[in-house]
């Protein structure tokens, strides 16, 4: 092999784990970019996802919230841009789960069985979801402990209105 071949071949590899080490990175949610000065202007969603992963949770649906809700409705409950108009594949990006959002307009039953069973076993007809179920991720306790958490995202008429909606559909 000549002096070209071999270098060509370095190059190629190096790339190759290059790509490899940028790939681990975003699986293991490290920002490459970070800096380390993420709360200098404000909480981005990366670094208030790994500050909110690492601290002791406040509310017991906090951990489970961060670990398998964040990465897709947002920290704060934020939601994906133009939640409600279909992507390509027909289905609604993720709704945010603040005052801006329909989670509060939902009964605990439904909010639950959405989360449990997910988003295309379980929605209302003319809101086909990518969500997916988690019931074999968390138990039933524990969605309720990330439904009740959730919660703490909305004001007190939210709160109040989706209370009044869960009086004929509560938690199971």
């Amino acid at each position: 092999m000549g002096r070209r071949a071999t270098l060509r071949h370095s190059l190629v590899a190096l790339i190759m784990m290059g790509m490899v080490a940028l790939l681990a990175q975003a699986a293991c949610g490290s920002d490459p970019a970070s800096t380390g000065d993420e709360w200098a202007v404000g909480p981005t969603p990366r670094a208030a996802t790994t500050a909110a992963a690492s601290a002791t949770p406040a509310h017991p649906g906090q951990a489970n919230y961060v670990t398998h809700c964040a990465a897709c409705h947002g920290v704060s409950g934020e939601g994906q841009p133009n939640w409600f108009v279909p992507g390509p594949d027909g289905l609604l990006p993720a709704p945010p789960h603040d005052n801006s959002g329909h989670t509060w307009h939902h009964g605990d039953g439904y909010l639950f069985q959405v989360t449990k069973r997910g988003g295309l076993a379980f929605v209302m007809p003319g809101q086909p979801s990518a969500m997916p179920g988690f019931d074999l991720a968390m138990s039933d306790a524990e969605i309720v402990e990330v439904l009740e958490y959730i919660k703490g995202f909305w004001g007190a008429d939210e709160r109040e209105f989706q209370r009044s909606a869960s009086v004929g559909d509560p938690y199971p």
